[in-house]
């Protein structure tokens, strides 16, 4: 992808935000693996343009990767996921984070989930941040 943005603050000045994303998916029986990767500059790291540019205005360079293992079984679906954002113009600047997943199908198009996840941002000089997380919820297909 590649777009063009005009920086806040009546700078005048643009950036160029440039990345790519290449993934692989297993699907065997009720098994699922997927995995994905990305590079990035002038991005962000972790919501479109956050954290893509530097005090600056310089763009900033992400790179990161995602792991997900599932199996279903019956109404029953069981997964785990690890990712990773590294920000490689900031020392020691990572995002890390552990999920385990669980998905029943109540009927068609409707969904019960269960998820853990535990979070972890890193940079060097600072003290890390964290964050356990327990959400739940029913999603709905149409």
């Amino acid at each position: 992808m590649t777009q063009k943005a005009e920086l806040s603050g009546n700078t005048g000045r643009e950036i160029t935000a440039t990345g790519y994303e290449l993934g692989a998916k297993l699907v065997w029986d009720g098994f699922t693996a997927n995995l994905s990767g990305f590079k990035g500059d002038g991005l962000g790291d972790g919501v479109m343009f956050v954290g893509a540019t530097d005090k600056l205005g310089n763009a900033v360079e992400t790179q990161g990767f995602l792991a997900n293992m599932g199996y279903k079984f019956g109404d029953n679906q069981l997964s785990v996921q690890y990712g990773v954002t590294e920000n490689t113009d900031i020392d020691g600047a990572k995002n890390q984070s552990h999920s385990i997943v669980y998905v029943r199908d109540i009927s068609k198009g409707l969904q019960f989930t269960l998820e853990y996840t535990s979070h972890t941002t890193s940079q060097t000089g600072f003290s890390d941040s964290k964050a356990n997380t327990i959400s739940s919820g029913v999603l709905w297909y149409f």
